[in-house]
């Protein structure tokens, strides 16, 4: 009788034990998941800080919106201000091209000669450099983001091909 009561002491208390240290683990990483959270906060308020410093001397409307998809924190200004936004394409348009550089299927470095049949209206300098230009396709990027120049827009997309593109879009 007394053996079978010290047994079930001891394998209550070594169910206890166990679970303590499961416990205790479970403890450890928390502790490091909520401080893993709190840095992943501090380096993004950081970054809305430098963000809001860089933005606050532009004479025009702006809007920055950035969400951490690990944490779902996110760093928002005028998320709320209305734009247009049909260059926001331009955007995904560079990732593809990085990545059929990556995947061999253009070099950032090749040619592209603008053509006349190539000139689009709307926004950019390309519409306004001779027919017979050579660029390679890292200018075109440059100018498709930084002028919004939609020739470059246009000869990327018929580079590509809307094919990969939608594919890209879709791994994108």
């Amino acid at each position: 009788m007394i053996k079978n009561k010290i047994k079930k002491i001891i394998f209550f208390l070594t169910i206890f034990l166990i679970l303590i240290s499961i416990l205790g683990f479970k403890i450890k990483e928390y502790k490091k998941y909520t401080l893993w959270h709190q840095k992943r906060k501090q380096i993004l308020q950081r970054l809305q800080d430098e963000i809001l410093m860089e933005v606050s001397s532009f004479n025009q409307k702006y809007s920055v919106f950035i969400k951490d998809l690990n944490t779902n924190y996110k760093i928002s200004l005028n998320e709320d201000v209305v734009f247009p936004s049909a260059s926001l394409i331009k955007i995904p348009i560079m990732g593809c091209v990085f990545c059929a550089d990556r995947d061999n299927i253009i070099r950032l470095n090749d040619k592209i000669v603008i053509k006349d049949t190539d000139k689009t209206e709307g926004s950019g300098i390309l519409k306004n450099l001779p027919s017979g230009t050579t660029l390679d396709i890292e200018d075109l990027i440059h100018l498709m983001i930084s002028q919004s120049d939609n020739t470059a827009t246009n000869i990327l997309i018929d580079l590509l091909g809307f094919e990969y593109l939608n594919h890209c879009f879709k791994k994108l």
